[in-house]
């Protein structure tokens, strides 16, 4: 299970802003993932770093479901 939780870490760390390759249907998947990771773990530490991340997924979710700023047309100016 740590393994898992290791590979959601990477996956996730690099925060630099480019086009989204996820849809907001992957990140709230992934975040039912480590929602039953967490459910099915022994250790409370552990449980508890898979729900954390499990909210970060969610918040991508989220963040997916509004307009960028990114990739809105830029108003016209008159």
């Amino acid at each position: 299970m740590l393994q898992r939780l290791v590979i959601c870490i990477l996956l996730y760390w690099d925060e630099t802003p480019r086009e989204a390759m996820a849809t907001v249907a992957d990140y709230r998947k992934w975040a039912e993932e480590c929602f039953e990771w967490a459910r099915q773990a022994s250790d409370e530490a552990v449980r508890e770093q898979y729900a954390s991340l499990g909210r970060v997924w969610l918040d991508c979710a989220a963040r997916a479901e509004q307009p960028s700023a990114i990739t809105s047309p830029e108003p016209k100016v008159a």
